[in-house]
């Protein structure tokens, strides 16, 4: 099994413990966005960038995850931003880094 095909086992299960986990966004390669859908792991699955989902899409979420995503992205700001302006009740962000 590859790191890849890792990441949707993880997130499923913080799904699971955390009982309010609707939908993964973010920056995923095809293949991983696949497998996902695979697994069956989440209720909504979006392959997207993150930076047009947050701007255009209702944020009313107790979690914001985004494991294995700030990587690839660069500049945070504009993320932390919409998150921070936009979201419609409070929520904790949680994310890895390397």
């Amino acid at each position: 099994m590859t790191e890849n095909e890792t990441v949707p086992d993880e997130l499923g299960q913080l799904k699971k413990e955390i009982g309010k986990l609707r939908l993964q966004a973010g920056l995923r390669k095809a293949l991983s966005a696949e497998l996902a859908k695979q697994k069956n792991v989440y209720d909504n699955l979006i392959h997207s960038d993150i930076v047009e989902y947050l701007a255009s899409m209702p944020l009313d979420f107790d979690y914001y995850v985004a494991l294995d995503v700030f990587i690839y992205v660069g500049e945070l700001t504009e993320i932390f931003r919409m998150i921070t302006s936009r979201k419609e009740k409070p929520g904790k962000l949680v994310f890895s880094t390397e």
